[in-house]
């Protein structure tokens, strides 16, 4: 994880966000292990006052590797101007428009999530982990070049 150094304000902020967040409605159906969970749409829609609330926002730009991998990398802004980030990486199984779409979405649904501190989606023990198909980080890609200095 990265940091724009201290992140006290930020932090302060996030937790007094995750005492408020209400229950995330589960619209969605997952047909293949036939679990319920909310799609990114409603995750969103969920925490984004609530985050404001306390001056927070959420950003998720995206960048494509060049061994295919694509990295969504999502970061909490607080209004203090301190941040907080981390990068997912995830391989589409084909370069097909549509596919890296639903990689897209799928990641940054759950990369949301992980950062704001929520849960939308049934616990299937790992179960839908397993699947051949599924996006999955290499253990040492090649580092993206990046510029210099602070991030923002």
């Amino acid at each position: 994880m990265k940091t724009s150094g201290s992140i006290e304000l930020l932090a302060t902020a996030l937790s007094a966000a995750q005492g408020e967040f209400p229950k995330i409605e589960k619209n969605r159906t997952n047909s293949f292990f036939k679990s319920s969970y909310a799609d990114l749409e409603i995750i969103i829609a969920t925490c984004k006052p609530v985050l404001g609330k306390y001056g927070l926002a959420v950003i998720q730009p995206i960048s494509f590797h060049s061994d295919g991998f694509l990295v969504i990398t999502t970061v909490i802004l607080h209004k203090s101007g301190q941040w907080l980030s981390e990068e997912l990486w995830l391989r589409p199984k084909s370069q097909d428009v549509q596919e890296i779409g639903k990689v897209i979405t799928y990641g940054r649904r759950y990369a949301y999530q992980s950062m704001v501190g929520v849960v939308a989606e049934d616990d299937d023990d790992g179960n839908s982990a397993s699947v051949a198909n599924a996006p999955v980080r290499t253990a040492n890609p090649a580092p993206v070049q990046k510029p210099e200095g602070k991030m923002f």
